[in-house]
């Protein structure tokens, strides 16, 4: 048996299977496929910490989940707090209900409701400071 005519004879069979086992379909997405020792939770927030080798292609992966993607987000923080990106988001927020001008410096301090009677009003109603329970224990 000659072994060169054989593999010419089945030339076509080897270069389908070669083309398969290359084109290997698979459910997992790429940082799914890393090593258990590689896989970060942090990678979900910050796709910097995602392997170089893999990270444009799990940032494919990602534009489809999550609106216009990380790729067109800011890169830093220090971007992301600039007047007319916080002014948008304020906009953005404001659409059910309004809010008032110390809207963020109360939803720090306080437990924030709504008030449909007044126009649908986002408002301060409870404080969450543990103030009040020193004076339970004067008492």
């Amino acid at each position: 048996m000659n072994i060169h005519d054989f593999v010419d004879a089945r030339a076509h069979e080897l270069n389908h299977f070669t083309n398969i086992l290359r084109s290997k379909t698979n459910s997992k997405l790429a940082h799914q496929l890393l090593p258990k020792h590689m896989r970060r939770r942090a990678m979900a927030h910050n796709h910097y910490r995602i392997p170089v080798r893999i990270r444009l292609q799990t940032l494919k992966d990602l534009v489809g989940s999550e609106g216009p993607g990380p790729l067109k987000r800011s890169k830093c923080r220090k971007h992301r707090r600039q007047l007319k990106y916080l002014l948008n988001i304020y906009q953005l927020r404001q659409r059910k209900f309004r809010w008032t001008e110390t809207h963020v410096w109360h939803a720090k301090r306080f437990k924030m409701g709504n008030l449909d009677w007044n126009g649908g009003v986002r408002v301060a109603l409870n404080c969450n400071d543990k103030s009040s329970r020193s004076i339970y224990k004067l008492c």
